[in-house]
């Protein structure tokens, strides 16, 4: 941009759909199933290991689906894991966080910023030693305990809800 002799610059994000925002999630395990959901597109190698060490716990991938599909396969899931890159301000963590679904993602890329995923350090594995026996016992955890954990992510949310304002804002 410097080249191109541009004087004024501002950092432009996205936002989530609608139909992701005006569903409330229900923030208890009464209604929701021990579904772990992952993108099959993202950090397919580390996800592998976890469910072949985790044969007992119940994996979905996000895959061939509609977003209203994906929507609401996520209210009634509790957890998305996601090892990938994160080259950007990934969708997926976003609307499943927003849909009540615990996140477990790598410290890569923006993962790794709190300005783009702010979740607790314990959601956020170090991916230069990926402990994959931790994370099963992690996943374990937040199934058992989905409905004290699922609240360490209201910060996240709030964080979401304000995407569109924060567009419009940086828009201007």
């Amino acid at each position: 941009m410097e080249d191109k002799r541009v004087k004024r610059k501002a950092f432009l994000a996205d936002y989530l759909r609608g139909d992701f925002l005006t569903k409330v999630p229900e923030l208890t395990d009464k209604n929701r199933e021990n579904i772990i959901l992952y993108n099959p597109a993202k950090g397919i190698e580390i996800t592998k290991q976890i469910i072949q060490n985790a044969p007992e716990l119940n994996f979905a991938p996000l895959k061939e689906m509609t977003p209203i599909q994906i929507r609401d396969l996520c209210l009634k899931s509790k957890i998305y894991i996601d090892f990938g890159n994160h080259p950007g301000k990934d969708r997926f963590p976003r609307e499943v966080a927003i849909l009540g679904n615990i996140i477990i993602t790598v410290n890569k890329g923006s993962a790794a910023f709190n300005e783009d995923i702010p979740i607790l350090s314990c959601y956020k594995i170090n991916q230069n030693k990926i402990d994959i026996n931790y994370v099963v016992y992690l996943l374990k955890d937040c199934l058992k305990n989905y409905n004290k954990r699922i609240h360490d992510f209201s910060y996240y949310w709030q964080f979401i809800q304000l995407d569109k304002e924060k567009f419009i804002y940086d828009l201007r």
